[in-house]
């Protein structure tokens, strides 16, 4: 405890925009909600206002990520920057993406094969896997953009779709080839307005009016 506390208030030092005890609790439980709640869309309460890229990501990153997992950030416009960002206000080890257990990601520079490099998990211990945080153009589901998905499975109401702005039906059909439930990776996707949702390893995902498995 005293550690963590430590760690809080060093990062209310680096992160003024930030207060680190509310704030990173309200954003952790955010993030909670949107794994337990599958393609549901929500904003997220709070920003790193100094940080680059997108600040929404920043908070997410400073809430999820301390010295005891490790991150990889796939090259982009930024990624630098992002990745010492996290470093320096988590002391995060940075990573290969193929030993990560949080990897970053942007949409216009995304390897669509980058699910199969990705840690899976196993059958004994399907948690050590690799969750996947992408920054998409946009989650909102109110201009009738984005690639079409239709989910099933824990916390999924029947027939639900949501719209993905930025994705493309190989990165899915990547994430499905990779492995099988329970194994297989979580995704986490953030826009630059706030808003976040999820598709964990345990939902189905068919890209809407493509043939089923794809």
């Amino acid at each position: 405890m005293t550690t963590e506390i430590s760690r809080l208030r060093s990062l209310a030092r680096l992160s003024p925009a930030i207060e680190p005890v509310r704030d990173a609790q309200r954003t952790f439980r955010m993030v909670l909600d949107a794994m337990a709640r599958p393609g549901t869309v929500q904003r997220l309460p709070v920003a790193a206002g100094d940080a680059p890229v997108n600040p929404w990501l920043a908070a997410v990153l400073v809430t999820l990520l301390d010295h005891e997992v490790s991150l990889a950030v796939e090259p982009f416009p930024g990624a630098e920057g992002v990745a010492q960002y996290a470093r320096q206000r988590t002391a995060v080890p940075l990573v290969p993406a193929e030993r990560a257990d949080f990897v970053v990601a942007a949409w216009d520079h995304l390897d669509p094969q980058l699910p199969t490099r990705l840690r899976q998990g196993s059958l004994a211990y399907p948690n050590d896997s690799s969750t996947l945080i992408v920054l998409v153009p946009t989650l909102d589901q109110s201009v009738g953009d984005g690639l079409p998905l239709t989910l099933a499975g824990p916390g999924v109401p029947a027939g639900h779709t949501v719209r993905i702005g930025g994705l493309t039906p190989a990165l899915f059909g990547a994430r499905d080839d990779a492995a099988e439930y329970p194994c297989g990776i979580d995704l986490i996707l953030v826009d630059p307005d706030g808003q976040i949702s999820a598709l964990p390893r345990s939902t189905a995902i068919r890209v809407a009016d493509a043939p089923e498995g794809r």
